[in-house]
């Protein structure tokens, strides 16, 4: 194996070394407290084992307060720069999974975590990101054992080895990786922003529980909406199964149940087909018509793009707008209506709704002209949703390669 990555910043050129993890710490390991949540005038916050799963760093705002003693921060003592593993995990790849703490205030940690304070010659962030995306992991994963829950102990991790470079190098990949988290973490934020805005104009622009007009409407519409059911405003087809000629390529793509995602996008399937006695067309809506476990994918429709080479398959449904409806308007009404596909639900382990529960559905709806201004609302938002999704997905992956070619 080589002693120094693929990439690497201008000016570094010695290579990396190799030490056990007892080497670079500067304390013993130690385990946390048990949890007892409450809140005194101390304001000690609890670091736990989910929030070992926070991107980049522990964030201080989703911490939990904790009922917690003088003495119980002393014993803890945590430190900026500290390190926090997990000690188990249902999973093996859980296992060991290290975040750090880079803000000011009073902690305690949980029993579940084991912390390491590292000497002066190492960069904390750096070390972390080690850590979780390295050599080290693969060979914490070797050593843990595995029960009813995967678990690693003190003296595996410390019997572990990293390998690392110079302190000026871990600087430099240190504050590389901390801009890269800040940049996803600016998307994250515009995307909880966005989204936050559609369901706050689902609220305004469509009526709500007991109304028959919405709150905010655009101006000169004054009209009464009108409660109409979707056999109204839609055709409705089953699919068809297609398993025994369906396969990884092919001239048409199959719309399955794995096509609709939860915010009513379509995904690419990864199924296909060469013939089709029948394909979708630009606007036709599909829905879900079974799911498992808690049903949230129950009734959630995606629109077709526009384009010939979608075939539907079984346990989904066609509804093809008529006339009277703007498709991205319906679209949009019924997945604002999750709650009455869901409840609409029957079976036990995989929920199921019939052709009958979907055509009676109803809700209110404007004159077309209105359907096509509250269209164009949502179709405005949804494009930027789907922009920054995609941007945020590539800059995920984009740091996963930099991670792969920046350890050792």
């Amino acid at each position: 194996m080589t002693n120094v990555p693929k990439i690497r910043f201008k000016g570094f050129t010695d290579a990396w070394e190799k030490q056990k993890l007892e080497e670079v710490i500067s304390k013993k390991i130690s385990n946390g407290i048990m949890n007892r949540p409450g809140r005194n005038k101390l304001n000690v916050k609890h670091i736990n084992v989910v929030n070992l799963y926070s991107p980049s760093q522990i964030q201080p705002n989703e911490l939990a307060y904790f009922d917690a003693s003088n003495k119980d921060v002393e014993k803890c003592s945590i430190e900026i720069g500290d390190i926090f593993l997990t000690r188990s995990s249902l999973k093996l790849e859980g296992i060991a999974h290290a975040n750090i703490l880079l803000d000011d205030g009073v902690y305690v940690f949980d029993d579940h975590i084991m912390r390491l304070k590292l000497t002066s010659e190492f960069e904390p962030f750096f070390i972390k990101e080690a850590l979780n995306h390295s050599q080290t992991k693969k060979e914490f994963m070797t050593k843990a054992k595995t029960g009813t829950m995967t678990t690693i102990g003190q003296d595996d991790i410390t019997s572990s080895e990293i390998t690392f470079p110079i302190k000026d190098e871990q600087n430099q990949i240190a504050k590389f990786f901390r801009t890269f988290d800040n940049t996803i973490a600016i998307y994250k934020r515009k995307l909880t922003g966005l989204r936050e805005l559609k369901n706050a104009y689902l609220q305004l622009m469509f009526p709500q529980a007991g109304e028959t007009v919405p709150k905010i409407r655009f101006t000169g519409f004054t009209e009464p909406w009108k409660q109409r059911k979707l056999s109204d405003m839609s055709d409705y087809k089953n699919g068809r199964g297609h398993e025994d000629r369906q396969s990884k390529s092919g001239k048409y793509e199959l719309v399955n149940l794995n096509s609709i995602s939860i915010d009513g996008g379509l995904k690419p399937s990864g199924k296909f087909v060469d013939d089709a006695d029948e394909t979708l067309l630009a606007n036709d809506l599909v829905m879900v018509l079974s799911d498992v476990g808690h049903g949230d994918l129950l009734g959630r429709v995606a629109i077709i793009p526009s384009n010939n080479r979608f075939v539907l398959n079984q346990r989904v449904a066609l509804l093809r707008p008529n006339q009277t409806v703007n498709p991205y308007f319906l679209f949009v009404l019924i997945n604002a209506h999750q709650q009455y596909f869901k409840s609409q639900g029957a079976g036990m382990s995989q929920l199921n709704i019939s052709k009958g529960a979907v055509e009676n559905f109803q809700s209110y709806a404007p004159s077309m002209l209105e359907q096509i201004k509250i269209a164009n609302i949502f179709k405005e938002l949804d494009q930027q949703i789907a922009n920054h999704t995609q941007k945020l997905r590539q800059l995920e992956q984009l740091k996963i390669a930099y991670l792969q070619k920046m350890f050792i």
